[in-house]
């Protein structure tokens, strides 16, 4: 599958996400502090995932992650499944 996250890649594919477009880091060093100014992690996984062609999302509830289901979950070409665990996304994306 082409267009794959890096393997081992020590950022949560926030970096991968912005596909470092125009050369611009997400993170910006300013006197020897990391600033997140402006950073909607959110739509950049979205952006990601529809540029892929992904189409199927499998989860499990997350409070912090809701704003990117409701985004999958808003669009009709992708299929959104809630799960219990994580070991029942294992099942269901191998098939």
């Amino acid at each position: 599958m082409s267009g794959q996250l890096p393997k081992g890649s020590a950022d949560s594919g926030r970096e991968y996400a912005r596909g470092l477009e125009a050369g611009a880091g997400v993170l910006e060093k300013k006197k020897g502090m990391e600033s997140q100014e402006n950073i909607d992690w959110h739509q950049d996984i979205f952006d990601v995932l529809e540029r892929q062609g992904i189409d199927l999302i499998a989860h499990v509830p997350d409070a912090g992650h809701a704003p990117l289901i409701r985004k999958c979950d808003a669009r009709n070409d992708m299929d959104v499944v809630t799960l219990t665990t994580e070991e029942e996304g294992v099942g269901l994306l191998c098939g």
